[in-house]
């Protein structure tokens, strides 16, 4: 079953011919060969941590996204989610 989006879109990267990243309020939605994944840097939905306000890529594919508590890294390829919070 497909997860709905929910919230406000805070932020929009394109990372590929056919990969859409969507940050929202709830973590990050990617969009990919039709379908939606959902990753969250808290296991809580309503953290700061998972407030996404931009998504940038680096040249080696890892996606950086900056949260109202620090900065997530998110590796597509191995699906993999870390969290360097804010001091």
């Amino acid at each position: 079953m497909q997860e709905l989006m929910t919230g406000p879109v805070r932020a929009l990267k394109s990372v590929g011919a056919d990969t859409l990243l969507v940050g929202t309020d709830q973590g990050v939605y990617c969009y990919a060969n039709g379908n939606f994944r959902h990753y969250l840097f808290d296991k809580n939905i309503l953290s700061r941590r998972n407030k996404v306000t931009d998504l940038e890529r680096s040249p080696d594919g890892i996606v950086w996204a900056a949260t109202d508590d620090g900065v997530g890294r998110l590796c597509l390829s191995e699906e993999q989610v870390r969290f360097f919070p804010s001091p």
